[in-house]
């Protein structure tokens, strides 16, 4: 049930990350922790803008650790592939799940008295990235090898 995705085949797709699309997925790595930063420091005298600067910050995470290459996975996921964009209805609700999830979670921290320690902030967030990160490259990885059958088959 939690075998990890099959990144076994070696297409197009599945080649070795070259240098320049390491620098380009940290540069945007980077970019994200930026935008994350300049949003929060914007909105948080708004109510409810720290909430709002962590679900900006969490949907540029997840699509970078989903859909670009990295340590734990070696296969990148391209937007213009057939399966992802059949899949990528059903990718988008799982998302606003989690930006649910995350929405309630961070309005319960903020306001408990007294306030959780940092760490225990910075593992749940850990957690909820890593989970839709597992859950959806697997299902990215499920419809790349229907979707690779199906043409050999045809």
């Amino acid at each position: 049930m939690l075998d990890p995705p099959n990144t076994t085949d070696q297409n197009a797709q599945d080649d070795h990350g070259t240098f320049l699309e390491f620098l380009g997925t940290y540069s945007m790595i980077l970019a994200v922790v930026f935008i994350w930063f300049l949003a929060a420091t914007s909105l948080e005298d708004q109510p409810h803008g720290l909430q709002l600067a962590n679900l900006i910050g969490y949907s540029g995470a997840a699509f970078v650790l989903i859909f670009f290459r990295n340590r734990a996975s070696n296969t990148r996921y391209r937007l213009t592939a057939p399966y992802v964009r059949r899949l990528l209805p059903r990718l988008v609700l799982m998302h606003c799940a989690y930006l649910l999830v995350l929405y309630v979670g961070t309005g319960w921290t903020l306001t408990r008295r007294p306030p959780l320690p940092p760490y225990l902030w910075e593992v749940g967030l850990a957690l909820l990235l890593a989970s839709q990160e597992y859950f959806s490259k697997r299902m990215l990885a499920r419809a790349k090898t229907e979707s690779t059958n199906s043409i050999s088959v045809a």
